[in-house]
């Protein structure tokens, strides 16, 4: 069974095209997955979440645990999704192998290698994503030409993978949910882009709304302006992907 998977780092979009593709027809969308994420804090209620908690108790054995704990919950996602005859989408939560701590490759890609599989990477313009992961608190540790280094790392690791931009997507819906489904062999139905509200994930931590249009961008500190003017990085990927270079 061939799994679709979808990848871009926090404040880029994913959630608003991830709402869409889940209101397509027979998916079963399995929402910001990172088998080795950071853990949550010891007091937060997990009931369903036994090796978190094996985990914190044995921390030498975390890698393979996790590892384990992956595939025998994708196994049961995929027993149910042939017995519904749906198909498996899986949104990764790339920021944890990106912009936390030091990067590394993708963690999805790594654990899904001996799996059938369909990816789409979508992007966003790295002074929009990074102001917001800013206000979120999300990139604390980075300034603005490390985070675009990071996002040039990202693309890097997904460098054979069709890539989207959130921009394309917000200025042409229709042409860009056919060309999602056309990446992922899904079939389209222009249904999906009126049915968002139905849809709520984690995710989309925002300035959400339900129309698809692009966001004004928000105001610069004056502390950042010289840093994303002179970033030598910030240069590369607008060179690299087609934006519009300050």
């Amino acid at each position: 069974m061939t799994i679709r998977t979808l990848h871009h780092t926090a404040a880029t979009g994913g959630t608003l095209i991830t709402r869409c593709i889940a209101n397509l027809d027979s998916i079963c969308l399995l929402n910001e997955i990172n088998p080795m994420a950071p853990l949550f804090p010891a007091h937060i209620f997990e009931p369903l979440n036994l090796v978190s908690q094996l985990i914190r108790s044995y921390p030498d054995l975390a890698a393979p645990l996790r590892s384990e704990h992956f595939h025998n919950q994708l196994e049961i996602a995929l027993k149910v999704c042939r017995s519904k005859r749906q198909t498996l989408v899986i949104r990764d939560h790339a920021h944890s192998d990106y912009m936390i701590d030091e990067p590394r490759p993708s963690s999805l890609l790594s654990l899904l290698a001996s799996h059938a599989r369909l990816s789409l990477v979508t992007i966003r313009d790295p002074i929009d994503s990074f102001l917001s992961c800013k206000k979120n608190n999300w990139v604390s540790s980075l300034d603005f030409n490390a985070y675009c280094e990071r996002q040039l790392r990202f693309m890097d690791d997904f460098a054979t993978i069709p890539c989207l931009k959130y921009e394309d997507f917000c200025d042409e819906p229709v042409a860009s949910m056919k060309r999602i489904c056309s990446i992922l062999s899904l079939d389209y139905q222009k249904e999906c882009l009126n049915k968002v509200p139905a849809i709520k994930f984690s995710g989309g931590s925002g300035r959400v709304s339900d129309t698809i249009e692009r966001r004004p961008r928000r105001p610069i500190p004056p502390g950042d302006e010289d840093m994303i003017r002179s970033s030598t990085l910030y240069r590369e990927f607008c060179q690299r992907f087609g934006y519009p270079s300050p």
